[in-house]
């Protein structure tokens, strides 16, 4: 019979091997570069995290790996006595989150986040400082900028005219603003860049950190009229001034460029098959044809732009990472467009003389061939990222003229495709056959 004492040392051998302790942490981006993790830094997910010994006798021996959640969070079991441990952070050469090569270590992560770091103890916590070199901020709090919409033709003379079109406020700032005109609003007060007399109706914005300007272009909105540029209208804005302090705003009018964003051959229609009823023309016109008012709390119908919204003038606006291109989306030709700047740091706008190589078009793919219900291809949404732009498509379920052919959203889809900006040709799909989620009254 063999001693007790020598199973139970043997039991307490087992255990020893079998107790385990955790390691936690977090990937995330560093937009300011410290490499410590503050409010407004999002997590990263897909980082491949590897723990290794690192004791002088047995170096390098692998223990376990794990890859880091969407929000970026992590978690290693790994046996008690194994520390000290390495950790090694590697980022992955492709994924939704982070692309080697594009993303990197932080700049001050050997403060506190480097891509290889090391374990004493258990419970301890290692994050991972990323950044994305473009995405550096100095500032803990920059300013956001966002269009506003109103009633009525800015260009009257009236009081649509002084509405505040374009307000900046601090990415942090919360609350009800002391200026919203939402009753006593406790929270930051927003700042009037421009009004709708100077860019009238609006919803791409792109920010040149080369030349400290804000890029807005137009957008065709029912009730809300146009600026002095029209439906192909782009601007530029300081955006350490106030709409008062404004000059020189208007950047470039695609339409007197030669590239037109509706039909300029025929006349303006109010659109109406019956008074319930409206089609898609493809003529746009002046907000005086539009039937719009002065006053911004008059009523009006502004019917033709019902069935135009999201088919003519403008979709969202981008610019490239060096400052060098604006991207946009003609919503009438349904094409994305690169325009050239001439010089990053003093933007320089294309003329009718050199627009043919300032101006670049591109045919943007239609994947609403799936079902002959799915109807026209609408691209609108776009995204600069790694020398890509990124491309939102919907399937409207309605032909071209408008009218709806199914009386649900099944048939409806949301596409994103991206253009390799390398070679200006190979456009991949990245997300596809996504439901729309959107009800017919």
């Amino acid at each position: 019979m063999k001693p007790i004492f020598r199973d139970i040392s043997k039991m307490l051998l087992l255990l020893s091997t079998l107790s385990y302790g955790a390691i936690n942490g977090v990937a995330f981006k560093d937009y300011n570069g410290d490499g410590i993790r503050q409010n407004g830094e999002p997590g990263v997910g897909d980082i491949v995290v590897k723990a290794y010994t690192n004791d002088l006798n047995n170096k390098d021996n692998f223990l376990q790996e794990t890859t880091t959640r969407s929000d970026g969070s992590y978690s290693l079991d790994v046996p008690l006595d194994s520390y000290p441990l390495r950790l090694e952070f590697i980022i992955p050469d492709s994924s939704c989150y982070a692309k080697k090569g594009v993303d990197f270590p932080s700049a001050g992560a050997n403060n506190y986040g480097s891509s290889i770091q090391f374990a004493k103890a258990d419970g301890e916590t290692h994050n991972f400082a990323l950044e994305y070199p473009y995405d550096f901020s100095t500032q803990d709090n920059p300013y956001v900028f966002v269009p506003i919409m109103v009633n009525g033709d800015p260009l009257a003379n009236g009081s649509a005219a002084e509405v505040a079109a374009l307000a900046k406020f601090h990415f942090k700032a919360s609350g009800i603003a002391k200026n919203s005109g939402r009753g006593t609003g406790s929270g930051e007060a927003w700042i009037e860049i421009a009004k709708q007399k100077q860019v009238g109706s609006i919803f791409g914005v792109a920010y040149s950190r080369q030349a400290r300007r804000v890029f807005v272009s137009a957008f065709l909105k029912r009730h809300n009229g146009l600026g002095p540029l029209g439906s192909g209208g782009v601007y530029i804005l300081n955006p350490d001034k106030t709409s008062t302090e404004q000059q020189n705003i208007e950047f470039l009018n695609l339409d007197e460029l030669g590239y037109p964003t509706s039909d300029t051959t025929k006349p303006y229609t109010k659109a109406l098959k019956n008074s319930n009823e409206v089609y898609f023309s493809s003529v746009v016109g002046s907000n005086q044809d539009r039937g719009l008012p002065a006053d911004k709390t008059k009523p009006n119908a502004d019917s033709a732009a019902y069935g135009q919204v999201g088919k003519l003038s403008l979709g969202d606006l981008e610019i490239s990472d060096d400052g060098e291109y604006l991207y946009t989306v003609n919503l009438y030709d349904r094409k994305l467009y690169e325009i050239d700047l001439t010089n990053p740091k003093n933007p320089i706008a294309p003329t009718k003389d050199n627009a043919s190589k300032k101006i670049k078009a591109f045919s943007i793919p239609n994947p609403c061939t799936y079902d002959k219900l799915a109807g026209e291809y609408r691209p609108f949404g776009l995204k600069y990222k790694d020398n890509k732009i990124y491309v939102g498509i919907v399937c409207s379920a309605q032909d071209y003229n408008g009218t709806t052919l199914t009386n649900d959203n099944s048939k409806m889809r949301g596409f994103i495709y991206s253009l390799d900006l390398n070679d200006h040709t190979t456009w991949s799909q990245l997300v596809g056959l996504l439901q729309v989620n959107m009800v017919f009254q």
